[in-house]
């Protein structure tokens, strides 16, 4: 096992400047090192910035095999800024209220992002969850929400499973391709729920000349790429998401993170059962 920096529950100010983490403080050969918040939902590890024009909360410059894991970052421009890091791993975050994006990503690859939510990051007229830039991510099991586009993506890949993503505005997209990314042959994802608010599409295919291309459907985005045959475009029906609390409804019960209590919905959530039969439960958290 890799190193692990245990931060306890409590309110830090971080991001002016960001706390920067290198090759020197690395892991490398699939060894983590871990900066581990509190699991307790009661009592979070939250890290705020002073201002939202403090660049980012985190930065990974170099970082190589990093594990941020359990904590809560908000208030800067950028949630978590990674350049030329590789193999580096956001494993439940809650990223929230920051100006530009959740996360940017730029010349890295081989990143993971699990088990997050990544709410209210943008603003009014503008705002993505995450940036990628030349660099190569997979999302899983996350909720990116309240930005008005989920995913953009500049010379980079991307692999989105078991998610719900959300966009809002008429020109707000799930996924937005640049020129130099092929909405084709760069993405691959299935299990999702796209939310598509106000107008909203699925994505778009960014071109030099004539145009671009718009897909606001399932069947049109999964024929162009064989992706998503197995996603939805539903109403997710989470708890309370202008309170940020995007726990699936259950009418067998669902259990109360700030209370300890558990409650009983009307409605059943159609999240419900409707990930990969092929990911493991074992793990899953309340």
């Amino acid at each position: 096992a890799g190193d692990v920096v245990y931060v306890d529950a409590g309110n830090y100010i971080a991001g002016a400047p960001a706390i920067s983490i290198g090759q020197k403080v690395s892991g490398g050969n699939g060894v983590f090192v871990t900066i581990q918040g509190s699991t307790n939902p009661a009592a979070p590890t939250v890290f705020q910035a002073p201002s939202v024009t403090a660049p980012s909360v985190f930065m990974l410059d170099y970082a190589d095999t990093v594990r941020l894991k359990d904590l809560t970052l908000r208030g800067a421009d950028a949630g978590v800024f990674a350049f030329q890091a590789i193999g580096c791993e956001f494993d439940g975050l809650r990223i929230e209220n920051n100006r530009s994006c959740g996360v940017r990503l730029q010349k890295s690859e081989d990143m993971r992002l699990a088990r997050s939510v990544l709410w209210n990051n943008g603003t009014a007229t503008g705002g993505v969850a995450v940036a990628l830039s030349e660099s190569a991510i997979a999302i899983e099991n996350c909720v990116l929400w309240g930005s008005k586009n989920s995913v953009s993506i500049e010379a980079s890949s991307l692999t989105a499973t078991n998610n719900v993503l959300d966009a809002s505005s008429a020109d707000g997209r799930v996924y937005s391709f640049a020129v130099n990314a092929s909405a084709e042959y760069n993405y691959h994802g299935d299990y999702n729920d796209f939310v598509r608010r106000n107008g909203a599409l699925i994505a778009e295919q960014m071109l030099v000349v004539g145009g671009n291309n718009f897909y606001s459907e399932l069947p049109t985005w999964s024929g162009l790429n064989g992706s998503d045959r197995h996603s939805m475009t539903l109403d997710p029906d989470f708890a309370n998401t202008v309170n940020g609390d995007f726990h699936p409804k259950s009418v067998g019960g669902r259990y109360l993170s700030a209370s300890g209590l558990w409650t009983n919905d009307a409605t059943l959530s159609p999240l419900v059962d409707a990930g990969s039969s092929d990911w493991p439960v074992g793990s899953e958290p309340a």
